[in-house]
């Protein structure tokens, strides 16, 4: 227990338990890299280029490489001039992209592979949302200010705004968040409607289920089911003016508001609330 002199509270630094997380799909369990028989020094190394690794998956994301050759096969040269890019450039992301199994090469014309289908928007599961929003300067610049945010105790947003208040004022980017989050979920929705038991369930609420990809899901699953999604969006309504923030940076504190629970009906059942945020961690 720790006494910041600014605020006068007490902050509780004591390890808490983790909170529960989903396990890994089933293609991507193994070994880690720390069970790899690998040298130290390598293991980091791979760490420093995923990086520049994602960078380059995002520029391929971004200029639509992934688009077009859903569409047809196109060379390199071909590419460059419908993305209106550097020729020399353009080959040498090419040939990454070719590394690393995202794109095949047949005679001189490249062609998806499976792994770079789900990158398209077309996708069952689509990652290319998931990309784009992790590659945004918004985000980027958040990644690199973590070392003054451990420092600090808490995040000062380049923009001014939380992260869903930046997703909420540009609807570019929220949008593909919301793509993103519920190609995520596709699962999570799935595996709870196999494992629970709903047969003495008449409601089901989603809090923070975005798009409601999970309770749509479920609901397919058990018809019976009345669905309740939190929000649409899963996001705060927007505010006609951005928050102030103190010149310390920390939000305001938020005022608590008075909920009423009203007493449930007779024979309505028992009402399930799933936690969006928590499945997603």
């Amino acid at each position: 227990m720790t006494t910041n002199p600014s605020t006068k509270q007490y902050d509780d630094i004591t390890p808490q338990p983790a909170p529960p997380r989903r396990t890994l799909p089933a293609a991507v369990k193994g070994e880690t890299l720390y069970e790899l028989d690998a040298d130290p020094f390598d293991l980091v190394q791979l760490m420093i280029d995923a990086a520049a690794d994602f960078a380059a998956l995002h520029a391929a994301v971004d200029l639509d490489i992934f688009e077009r050759l859903s569409k047809e096969k196109l060379t390199s040269e071909e590419l460059a001039l419908a993305c209106e890019a550097d020729a020399g450039s353009m080959c040498r992301l090419m040939r990454w992209l070719q590394g690393r199994d995202f794109v095949a090469l047949d005679s001189d014309y490249y062609e998806l592979t499976e792994l770079g289908k789900v990158l398209t928007a077309s996708a069952e599961r689509s990652q290319r949302h998931g990309v784009l929003v992790a590659g945004s300067s918004y985000w980027q610049t958040a990644t690199a200010n973590l070392a003054e945010t451990i420092r600090r105790g808490h995040p000062t947003w380049s923009t001014g705004l939380s992260p869903y208040d930046h997703l909420t004022r540009n609807r570019a980017i929220g949008s593909e968040f919301d793509l993103s989050m519920d190609a995520r979920s596709a699962n999570v929705g799935r595996d709870l409607a196999a494992i629970s038991d709903f047969a003495n369930v008449r409601t089901i609420a989603d809090l923070g289920g975005g798009l409601g990809g999970v309770l749509r899901r479920i609901l397919s699953e058990h018809p019976h089911l009345r669905g309740h999604p939190r929000r649409p969006r899963g996001r705060p309504r927007p505010r006609p003016h951005p928050p102030r923030w103190p010149r310390d940076g920390r939000p305001h504190p938020a005022r608590p508001r008075r909920s009423v629970r009203r007493r449930p009906r007779r024979g309505a059942g028992v009402c399930v609330v799933i936690c969006a945020p928590q499945l997603q961690r």
